[in-house]
């Protein structure tokens, strides 16, 4: 698997992940085939990003890095974001349904693609989930393949259902108020339940110096790709020098990339465009 995250504020959004790929064998455990190459992909069409979890590479010469480069090369036939997204889960769909696996969990996939939207002159981000996976335990894909939702009004508002209308001025307008408030949407995808544990831990640690009145803000892209990154790394340390052999599942070089509603790209490890 792999960790991916993502954090949208008023300032920027932000991406991070491992790099490790891993396949796994007869017995169970993993071994590793790249521990390098990065997931996150920039989408300078609409000053945005891809990262993506799951599936990473096949017997027969899949590249889901280089096939998003492919797309994403291809983003000037969409005037909308979301058109695209909704290109590239059709697409994808496609691809999928085409390949052999040797179990059906082997073909599941996750994409994070932020991207900016001009609404009423203000740019606005947005979280596209392109997915076939069913839950959050990623013990099941969804029955239809593929499916896009736009994940910021949802998540703000803690409305579980992704529906078309969120695409709207007036609901785009409510996440742009909520962002401009201060606040900040944080995802993150592949194994979610170590990334909350080690994410809690730093959130307190920014709690208490809050509490000391001794908190700088939060306002450059460089501390956003800290805030993603850091538990990526804390989680991969843990794994690498405490888990058994052969059960590592996220490692290998980290990757960040910021980018603000500008187009300005920034990244510590060689990702920006």
């Amino acid at each position: 698997m792999t960790i991916i995250s993502t954090i949208i504020s008023r300032h920027c959004t932000a991406h991070a992940s491992d790099s490790l790929v891993t396949r796994k064998r007869n017995d169970g455990t993993y071994e590793i085939l790249d521990d390098k190459t990065t997931k996150i992909i920039p989408v300078p069409r609409w000053a945005g990003a891809m990262a993506y979890w799951g599936l990473a590479t096949t017997d027969d010469s899949w590249s889901t890095v280089q096939w998003l480069r492919d797309r994403i090369s291809q983003s000037g036939q969409f005037a909308k974001p979301e058109e695209f997204a909704r290109d590239v889960g059709d697409r994808l769909n496609r691809a999928l349904s085409a390949m052999r696996f040797r179990e059906s969990m082997a073909k599941g996939i996750g994409i994070h693609f932020t991207a900016y939207e001009w609404i009423d002159d203000y740019p606005i981000p947005e979280l596209f989930l392109i997915t076939n996976f069913d839950n959050t335990e990623y013990s099941a894909l969804h029955a239809d393949g593929i499916h896009v939702t736009r994940e910021t009004f949802g998540v703000a508002f803690q409305i579980p259902n992704r529906v078309i209308e969120h695409s709207k001025p007036d609901y785009r307008h409510q996440v742009r108020k909520y962002l401009e408030a201060g606040k900040v949407l944080l995802y993150n995808n592949g194994d979610p339940f170590m990334f909350n544990a080690a994410f809690s831990s730093i959130r307190d640690l920014f709690r208490i110096a809050e509490q000391r009145r001794i908190l700088k803000p939060t306002t450059d892209p460089k501390a956003h790709r800290d805030i993603v990154g850091w538990p990526i790394e804390l989680v991969y340390k843990v794994q690498k020098y405490f888990v058994k052999e052969g059960h590592q599942m996220v490692g290998g070089k980290p990757h960040n990339l910021s980018v603000t509603p500008r187009a300005e790209y920034e990244s510590d490890t060689g990702d920006a465009p």
